[in-house]
């Protein structure tokens, strides 16, 4: 029994519409991002000096703890 494959190349409008859902979803992840950083930033921008040593931080280590967040 023979059978044959037939391969199609996906319509130009499937190409560009995967292309607009995978901008957008970057773009979302972009955003929440940056709102994650955002929020570390003013959290501990909120503690005081005593606070922040106590977990073993200080103000010139927030900007870099906050760029180093991950979901």
């Amino acid at each position: 029994m023979a059978y044959q494959v037939a391969s199609q190349a996906a319509p130009i409008s499937s190409i560009a519409s995967l292309k607009i859902v995978n901008f957008a979803s970057a773009a979302f992840t972009s955003v929440n991002d940056w709102n994650l950083r955002r929020k570390t930033t003013n959290e501990l921008n909120r503690l005081s000096n005593a606070e922040l040593a106590d977990i073993g931080l200080s103000r010139g280590d927030i900007k870099n703890v906050a760029a180093n967040i991950r979901r």
